[in-house]
């Protein structure tokens, strides 16, 4: 579940950055040219901040690469990783102590072995 929510985020955020793109392919080499901006009621070329004519494409851009940078964060909100519990009564045992769970005593079954020694 985890990949797949890894890889939508991802196709959505390369999406983004392919449509931010294409357009600013279609606006920049119109920019200079007087009848382009002027059919688009601008009086004179329009500035590099303008929402219309630049923003769109930086603001894909920049959701993009918002996207792209918090995607780990997000799985982890969107897809939680369970914790091991057991069987019997869902007793969190994520550091096993013994073969049993100390809650219902149900046998879990083989400790893994303890690297530490």
């Amino acid at each position: 579940m985890r990949w797949r929510v890894r890889v939508a985020l991802r196709g959505v955020a390369v999406l983004l950055l392919v449509a931010a793109m294409v357009i600013a392919a279609l606006r920049i080499p119109t920019y200079n040219k007087e009848a382009a901006w002027a059919a688009a009621g601008y009086a004179r070329p329009p500035e590099l901040t303008s929402w219309t004519w630049f923003g769109v494409p930086l603001a894909a851009a920049a959701m993009a690469v918002a996207l792209l940078l918090l995607a780990r964060f997000a799985i982890a909100v969107l897809v939680p990783v369970p914790k091991p519990g057991c069987p019997g009564c869902g007793y969190d045992l994520s550091n096993p102590t013994s073969e049993r769970c100390p809650e219902c005593g149900l046998v879990i079954g083989a400790l893994p072995p303890n690297d530490s020694a």
